[in-house]
Order: structure tokens, then C-alpha cells, then sequence
């Protein structure tokens, strides 16, 4: 009978110890839960930034059309909006593909 009043005391370290194990084991996972969340979130963002400059262009390339009939019609205002147009253009295709450092915006 005296052998059975050994085990226990060796069990019970050692589920205690499983569960230090395991809570700390727990704790990672909920830091890396938190990790990934922050990281989804900031892709998120880049993806909405992504998204308003890619419809940018797209309304850009139409204006760049129409102002480019108009110019070469001969309207002289169609050249001053021509311009605008192609370098806000320019400038919205480099944040693509270069990035913005200003908001941090890596190139896509």
C-alpha cells in the first residue's frame, strides 16, 4: 500500500506541470492570434489603398481620352486639363508600382 501513496504525489507534478505547459502554450498562441490580426489589418489597409488609386487610374484613362479628343480638336483649355490628367496619372501608377512613402505603402 505504501507503493500506491508514491505515485500520486509524482502524478500530480506532473499533470501540474503539463499545464503550465500548456497555458503557456496558450499564451503564444493568443500573442500570435493578436500578431496575425494586426498584420491582416495592415494589409487590409494597403489593399483599400491599392483599390482607390486603381479606380483613380481608371477614371484618370477616361479623362486622358476625352481631353485628348478635345486637344486635338483644337481646344486650348484641353491641353492644361490633358496635362493634369497625365501627371496625376503618373503619379498614381508610381504609388503602385514604386509605393507612398507618405502613407506608407509598400509597391504592389
Amino acid at each position: 500500500m505504501t507503493t500506491a501513496n508514491t505515485a500520486k504525489p509524482m502524478e500530480g507534478s506532473r499533470s501540474r506541470s503539463q499545464i503550465i505547459v500548456l497555458f503557456i502554450a496558450l499564451i503564444v498562441f493568443i500573442m500570435l492570434l493578436f500578431a496575425n490580426f494586426a498584420y491582416l489589418n495592415t494589409q487590409s489597409n494597403y489593399d483599400k489603398q491599392y483599390i482607390s488609386h486603381a479606380g483613380e487610374l481608371r477614371v484618370l484613362s477616361q479623362r486622358i481620352a476625352k481631353n485628348a479628343t478635345e486637344a486635338a480638336a483644337g481646344k486650348a483649355a484641353a491641353f492644361r486639363l490633358l496635362s493634369d490628367a497625365r501627371n496625376d496619372f503618373s503619379q498614381r501608377w508610381g504609388f503602385l508600382k514604386k509605393g507612398d512613402p507618405a502613407t506608407g505603402l509598400p509597391p504592389a
